[in-house]
């Protein structure tokens, strides 16, 4: 008896409606396609994110580098003129 409840609790339906089969595979390949998109998604706009933030860095110390170098010609100009 053991045996034959085991055959059928494990039983797989080979006569599936080719229609609806179709339409599971279809169901599938959409939401791959979704998630794969979301994931490019995700990873274009961290990598747009990362572009900001390095083009902020660049022009803080451009700034900074522009700064120095005007007070620096400020000072050697003051420094010949006392000469």
């Amino acid at each position: 008896m053991g045996f034959l409840r085991r055959l059928q609790s494990y039983s797989r339906i080979d006569n599936e409606d080719p229609e609806e089969r179709r339409h599971l595979k279809a169901r599938f390949l959409i939401c791959k396609v979704l998630e794969e998109a979301e994931s490019e998604q995700r990873r274009r706009s961290s990598s747009k994110l990362k572009v900001c933030r390095l083009k902020r860095r660049i022009g803080l110390r451009l700034k900074r580098l522009r700064v120095f170098i005007s007070r620096a010609r400020l000072c050697t100009q003051a420094g010949h003129e006392a000469i």
